[in-house]
């Protein structure tokens, strides 16, 4: 298998954002660098009509890639070269198989560096953890939608939560996931579903958890209302400044109440509550 070696030039606080973007694309994994960032993708993937879109966001999201051929790639090995614990002590840290146990923090989760299926070091992930820090989840039900690799709904199960059903529309992302789930011995409570809105339980829950972009969202906010319990929360992630007024109109039709909102690196995450039934 032959591979390629992009060399993508951006400032570093643009990073987090073209790592966001760069994530749609089928790049296998990246490292960030004093320059910008390396990205690895399999020689069959890049295709001159991918080359050509990237060049198209030249000046928009960075300043200018080049590429070269490149040997293969144990990737496993250069995940685990470049993953450092996300540490949110005392309340959690999200570290790998590799690193030493923490039994300093309240919550010590274990996630296999796998692709970029979301380690926790992502601003989005990180915002949303810091929010779940304030929620009591004993004996509740959660949706985790988008779940990447389950890293937010493990942390629900592992905080008290009765009932996680995890929805992640990526197949390999959905392995990771049930790997980790088993990781992180929560399989009891964690239920991980292939597919999007279509595959969630006929079910309501006390909190929706969903990092996952504008669009997705504007797209599937009226079908998680229908998954909120009154008086439920949902923490959501993965926009921009720019896209609060858009999610706005979409979200105070519905009557939720904007509780929290925050910002980190030029992302943004809210958590909403909904009214009670009157």
């Amino acid at each position: 298998m032959s591979w390629i070696n992009v060399t993508i030039h951006v400032a570093p606080e643009q990073r987090e954002i073209a790592l966001a973007f760069l994530a749609e694309y089928p790049f296998n994994a990246f490292e960030e660098t004093e320059s910008g960032l390396q990205a690895y993708i399999e020689e069959t993937d890049w295709s001159d009509a991918l080359q050509e879109e990237l060049r198209s966001l030249n000046g928009l999201h960075w300043t200018s890639f080049t590429s070269e051929p490149m040997a293969d790639q144990n990737w496993n090995t250069l995940w685990e070269s470049n993953f450092d614990p996300v540490d949110l002590s005392p309340y959690c840290v999200i570290r790998a198989v590799f690193h030493a146990p923490r039994p300093d923090v309240q919550y010590d989760l274990v996630i296999q560096p796998e692709r970029a299926f979301g380690t926790g070091h992502h601003a989005t992930t990180r915002m949303m953890l810091q929010g779940m820090q304030t929620l009591s989840l004993d004996g509740k039900k959660v949706l985790d939608f988008g779940a990447g690799t389950a890293v937010l709904g493990i942390l629900a199960a592992k905080s008290g939560a009765v009932r996680v059903d995890a929805v992640e529309i990526e197949g390999p992302a959905c392995i990771s996931a049930r790997s980790n789930v088993i990781r992180n011995c929560v399989s009891p409570q964690v239920n991980i579903l292939e597919g999007g809105a279509e595959v969630i339980p006929d079910e309501q829950y006390h909190l929706i958890l969903a990092n996952i972009n504008r669009n997705v969202l504007l797209d599937c906010i009226p079908s998680l209302q229908n998954h909120l319990l009154p008086e439920g929360m949902i923490g959501i992630s993965g926009f921009l400044p720019q896209d609060v007024a858009i999610l706005a109109e979409c979200i105070e039709p519905l009557g939720w109440q904007l509780i929290d909102s925050r910002m980190d690196t030029n992302w943004v995450s809210q958590w909403w509550k909904k009214p009670k039934l009157v």
